[in-house]
C-alpha cells in the first residue's frame, strides 16, 4: 500500500510525497493529475493504482514540458512534432499529447495560420509567395491558408513593395542604374513578391532610382579603378575595362562616352 503523506504547491504544479511503508519519495505533478487520482494528503493507493500513477506521472512530466513550449509562443502542429522528436518522445505517444493540446485549444493550426499570415505580411512585409513557402515547410494544409492569401488585396501588396523598395533604395551605394534595379528586384523577389508587381513599382519610380544611383559619380569611380587594375594589360587593357564596366551594369554608350573622355585627355 502507498500513502500520500504531503502535498505542497510548487510554482504551477504540486510536489507530493509518497510513502511505500519504508521509504519516502517526491513526485512533481500537475493539477490535472491531482484531480485524476484524487491525490490529497492521507490518500492510499493500491499497488495497481500506484503503477498507473507512475505511468501517468511520467507522461505528465513530458506533457508539462510540451505545454511550456507550446505556450511560450503560438506553435503549429509541425513545431510540436519537431519538439517531440527533440525530447525523444516515442512516436506512438504523439497522438496522446496532440489530443490534449488540441482539446485545450493550446494547439490550433487554424488560428496559428491566421496570425502567422497577418504578422508576416503586415509586420515583416513578406509577400504571398514567401508566406506560402514557409507555411508549406511547416506542413500546413493548403485549405487553411489559401483563402486568406487570396484575400490579400493587390493594393496592399503594392504598398508593401513600395515600402520595401524605398528602404532598400536608401541603403544602396552609388552604382549603375541597371545594377541598382537588379539589386532591388532580387531583394523584392526574395521577400516573396511577383515579378509583375515588382516591375510596376520599379517603372513608376525610375526617376528616383536614377537619382539615388548617382550613376555618373559611380562610373567615374569604377572607371578609375579599372584603369589602375588593367594598366599592365597592353592591347587588352581597354577591352578588359569595357568588360569590367559592362559587368557593373553600365550602359555601353555611357562606357564608350567615358572612354572617349579619357582618349581626349
Amino acid at each position: 500500500m502507498y500513502k500520500v503523506t504531503s502535498l505542497k504547491p510548487k510554482k504551477k504544479n504540486f510536489l507530493i510525497t509518497v510513502e511505500d511503508g519504508k521509504n519516502l519519495k517526491d513526485y512533481l505533478v500537475s493539477e490535472e493529475l491531482i484531480l485524476d487520482f484524487r491525490l490529497v494528503k492521507g490518500k492510499e493507493l493500491s499497488e495497481s493504482d500506484f503503477q498507473k500513477f507512475l505511468k501517468a506521472q511520467s507522461k505528465d512530466t513530458i506533457y508539462q514540458k510540451i505545454l511550456h513550449f507550446a505556450l511560450f509562443k503560438q506553435r503549429c502542429t509541425h513545431d510540436i512534432i519537431e519538439y517531440f522528436e527533440r525530447l525523444g518522445v516515442p512516436e506512438d505517444d504523439f497522438k496522446y499529447y496532440l489530443h490534449k493540446l488540441y482539446a485545450s485549444k493550446v494547439l490550433d493550426d487554424e488560428s496559428y495560420v491566421s496570425n502567422y499570415i497577418s504578422e508576416s505580411f503586415e509586420l515583416k512585409l513578406n509577400g504571398p509567395r514567401k508566406i506560402v513557402f514557409e507555411l508549406e515547410n511547416k506542413r500546413i494544409r493548403k485549405e487553411l491558408y489559401q483563402d486568406i492569401i487570396a484575400d490579400i488585396s493587390n493594393k496592399k501588396i503594392l504598398e508593401n513593395i513600395t515600402n520595401l523598395f524605398e528602404k532598400k533604395l536608401h541603403s544602396i551605394k552609388p552604382q549603375s542604374v541597371n545594377k541598382t534595379i537588379l539589386t532591388v528586384k532580387q531583394f523584392l523577389i526574395n521577400k516573396g513578391y511577383e515579378f509583375e508587381d515588382i516591375d510596376l513599382v520599379i517603372n513608376e519610380n525610375r526617376t528616383l532610382i536614377e537619382s539615388k544611383s548617382k550613376e555618373d559619380n559611380a562610373l567615374d569611380k569604377d572607371f578609375q579603378y579599372a584603369l589602375n587594375k588593367y594598366k599592365d594589360e597592353g592591347k587588352k587593357k581597354y577591352e578588359k575595362i569595357y568588360g569590367y564596366l559592362l559587368r557593373k551594369g553600365y550602359a555601353y554608350h555611357k562606357i564608350k562616352a567615358k572612354m572617349g573622355e579619357y582618349y581626349d585627355e
